[in-house]
């Protein structure tokens, strides 16, 4: 993950329920610094609460991460997606 941060891929976070707390702070932690001062790396957390309610409830919760990859991920960017529950990334686990 570093090298490829590096090189100027990014990370998209998606997390929900408890785990996105956990989540929020992984991403600051590659945004800002880790252990020490340095140039901030491309992060992105997947947090807009209008985005996430609209696709929610007019499609499913399934979805709600689907267009923020598929619009703003690009090839070598990585996908970084934390769950404590067996369903939180769709109900197929």
């Amino acid at each position: 993950m570093a090298a490829r941060l590096r090189q100027g891929d990014m990370v998209i976070n998606c997390s929900n329920g408890g785990s996105y707390c956990d989540d929020m702070h992984v991403a600051k932690e590659i945004a800002g610094h880790f252990r020490h001062d340095r140039l901030a790396l491309a992060d992105l957390l997947i947090s807009d609460t209008g985005h996430l309610s609209y696709v929610g409830n007019d499609y499913d919760f399934e979805f709600v991460f689907m267009g923020f990859v598929e619009g703003l991920g690009r090839a070598g960017d990585m996908l970084l997606g934390l769950a404590t529950h067996p369903t939180s990334f769709g109900r197929s686990g």
